[in-house]
Formats: C-alpha cells, structure tokens, sequence
C-alpha cells in the first residue's frame, strides 16, 4: 500500500471474516506470522500483517528520525485501517508491534481488543530497566549495524534454539537505522504512558508471555492489575521463549482464536 508516497508491505489473505491484524517485532517482519496465516484454527479470519518502515518487504524509511518512532508507525498503521475500511477487528502485536497497538488505542475506532505477546505495558516516566531482563544482549536490540556475531547473539535472546538462524538473517535484513533512531525517539518523549492507555481504552486485552522468554522482566508484567485485563492474569505459553507465535504456534493459535471469539462480535 502507498501512503503519502511511501510504499508499505502488506499481507492479506484476503478472506471476509473477522478481521486480525498482526504487527511484529523490532528488527523482525511479518514473516514471523507465517504459522498464523497457514493455520486452520484462524483460517476464518481475515489475516492482515504489515512490515513496519525499514523491516521485511517494506523500504527503508526516507527520513529516518522523522519515521522510526512508535507515533510514525502508529499513524501508519491508523491510516492502513482507515483505506482498509475496517469496521471491527482485533490487534495483535508482539514486542514493539505490541507498543504499536497500544498506541494505536488514541487514534482508532471499532478496535475490539489488543492480543499483547512480549510487549510489557509501559509507564512514565519510562524505565527500560524495569521491562526488560538484566542481560547484556538487551542492548543489542539498539545497536545500529550488528555483525554476523551479534545478530547471532541478540537472536539467542529472542528465540530458542531452534529458530535462532531464521532470526539471526530477519535481524540482520533490518535497516540498521532503525535500531540506531527509535530509542533517540523514546529518549525525546515519543512514547505514551501504555498503562493509562490500556486503562482508559476499556477494551479486553490480552497479556501473553513466553514461559522461557529471556528478553521480557515476567515480574513487571505479572504486577499489571487492570480490570479489561483479559482472564484477570498474564496468559503463559509453554515450550516458547519471546516469540511464542513462532515457537509454539498451536497453543498461540487457540489463544488467540478463544480471544477473538470473546470478544470481537461484542458491539
């Protein structure tokens, strides 16, 4: 899709029902929803995955301070919707995509719930120490150009052991610029308090977590208390580590689809 002149990637499996949209991760792409897209569970849905500026299929952005930004990205994705003529629908985000749709919470309408996997509701003032694990390789989520070494690495905190290459090249075919411009963004104040947003939203959403994820602090999401908080508790994945929709598909499937089914018919 072209908005304002630049070019977006986005996958649409085309179907007429209940509408999902998928938003990825830092560094990563909407690859990372290929078990979504093929899995009969959602095979009712209408799928819709976008490459978020300088990841996947989309170009590098043209301004990169001006784009790489959770409110950049959170208008672009408002405006998809819009051209989407989308009436209801669910969003799904993972780790920064999950910071997209909390976002995107002050620009839409008909959202009827946030699917949140690896995403950590933050508050202001922000303190990423508190979202994150204590390890060394959290910083390599921030670092412009990675070797082949320490893409290696940062996918070692990503993933477990068996998607670790596959995540190893999605991080290394990411514009380097976003890396090195989205935490000067956040540095500047480009960030929303995500608690009161979910709060005020009034909508259900869902908290999912890896049980072996490395990268999110389980503690602080555990202490969320909201009442739209979905099944009243962080939802665990088991044999999954930060990437559960990669990792252990069928269980993040049925979640998901038990989600939708609540929730998105509700007027």
């Amino acid at each position: 899709m072209t908005l304002s002149g630049f070019s977006l990637a986005v996958m649409d499996n085309g179907n007429h029902g209940p509408t999902i949209i998928f938003l990825h991760g830092n560094s990563l792409n909407s690859e990372t929803y290929f078990h979504q897209f093929d899995d009969k569970t959602l095979s009712g849905y209408r799928i819709v995955a976008i490459d978020f500026p300088g990841h996947g299929a989309s170009p590098a952005a043209t301004d990169p301070s001006a784009m790489y930004n959770l409110f950049y990205f959170r208008d672009l994705i408002a405006r998809i919707i819009e051209q989407l003529n989308l009436h209801s629908y669910i969003v799904v985000g993972h780790s920064l995509g999950g910071h997209v749709a909390m976002e995107l919470l002050q620009t839409v309408n008909r959202c009827k719930g946030l699917f949140l996997t690896g995403a950590p509701p933050a508050r202001l003032p922000l303190d990423t120490s508190q979202l994150f694990q204590a390890d060394e390789r959290v910083g390599l989520l921030f670092k412009p150009a990675l070797s082949s070494i320490e893409a290696q690495s940062l996918a070692s905190l990503l993933t477990c052991d068996k998607h670790q290459q596959q995540v190893s090249n999605w991080l290394m075919a990411t514009d380097p610029a976003f890396r090195e411009n989205f935490p000067v963004s956040l540095g500047a104040g480009l960030v929303s308090d995500e608690f009161i947003l979910l709060r005020d939203a009034e909508i259900p959403f869902a908290l999912v977590h890896g049980e072996n994820d490395a990268l999110i602090n389980a503690a602080y999401l555990d202490g969320i208390r909201l009442n739209n908080l979905w099944q009243g508790k962080v939802i665990t994945v088991k044999d999954a580590c930060h990437l559960p929709q990669v990792e252990n598909p069928l269980a993040f499937n049925a979640l998901l689809d038990n989600f939708v089914q609540s929730f998105l018919n509700q007027s």
